[in-house]
């Protein structure tokens, strides 16, 4: 693995707020938030555009619309959802009337309205049938000034498989990129490893919350990353994240930080620094 000093990076876990991370480090900026159990990512880029992936459990709608509105966030440059499982898209009928959102992006998951849950077709409701809302494939990809975030997965059809078909994004600032990896598993992984495409990253946002079923070694040593998040809950119900997931990115170095233990999670592409 890398050694720390080789890159421009900086990643920081603040439990206070928006403020005090503003007044230390200007944007760009990406945010882990700590929304539970979930996941939650808020950027920011130097322009002042903010970009939410993925939106939390119901819960979690007002931490994140509370920590937006501090922030003197009015508007969502894009909303971006990697697959509609309620711990990734629970938030969003909250932000809907909190923010004005220009675009709202998924991975077109078919949700069957015959049998899907409530919260599944009242996502559908609120949110597929809006004039901005687009979906997002393999190959796609979005220019937010200083950011470029390009999608390594989905590719059709999709699979019946939810997690699976999760949206996994690499988001890059000249040369120094981040992998999300949503609820992907090492069947996704192993997709990837076959493509060719570059997954180096300077750090990972952990597949499907840390669960044994992600996070191979073999694709880590692919991404090659000097920092880790994983966003999830304390005491989750289904055990995550997994100690032998936690052991892998113990083995060769990688800093990680745990979303529950350490709070919000800051990175800052353009500073230099080590892990804070």
């Amino acid at each position: 693995m890398k050694q720390l000093g080789l890159f421009l990076i900086i990643l920081s876990c603040l439990s206070g707020g928006y403020a005090e991370a503003q007044n230390h480090f200007p944007p760009p900026a990406i945010r882990f938030l700590a929304v539970g159990e979930g996941n939650a990512t808020w950027i920011e880029t130097a322009q002042g555009e903010h970009i939410l992936i993925d939106c939390g459990n119901p819960m979690a709608a007002g931490t994140i619309s509370t920590r937006l509105t501090q922030a003197g966030v009015k508007r969502l440059t894009a909303l971006i959802i990697t697959h509609p499982h309620g711990d990734h898209m629970g938030g969003v009928f909250s932000l809907l009337d909190h923010f004005e959102i220009e675009t709202i992006y998924d991975n077109g998951q078919p949700i069957e309205l015959h049998s899907c849950s409530d919260l599944e077709r009242w996502y559908v409701e609120s949110v597929r049938h809006r004039t901005n809302y687009l979906t997002l494939r393999r190959g796609d990809r979005l220019v937010f000034q200083d950011l470029t975030l390009t999608v390594l997965w989905p590719t059709p059809p999709l699979t019946q498989d939810w997690n699976q078909n999760s949206l996994v994004l690499r988001l890059a600032w000249d040369k120094k990129a981040v992998l999300l990896m949503a609820d992907a598993s090492k069947a996704t992984e192993k997709i990837l490893l076959e493509s060719g495409d570059s997954l180096k990253a300077c750090g990972i946002q952990i597949g499907h919350h840390g669960a044994i079923d992600a996070s191979s070694r073999a694709f880590l040593e692919a991404v090659d990353p000097t920092w880790a998040v994983i966003s999830i809950n304390r005491n989750n119900f289904r055990g995550y994240p997994a100690p032998a997931t936690l052991k892998l990115l113990e083995n060769p170095g990688i800093k990680t930080r745990i979303t529950f233990k350490d709070g919000n999670c800051t990175w800052w592409p353009a500073l230099a620094g080590g892990i804070h």
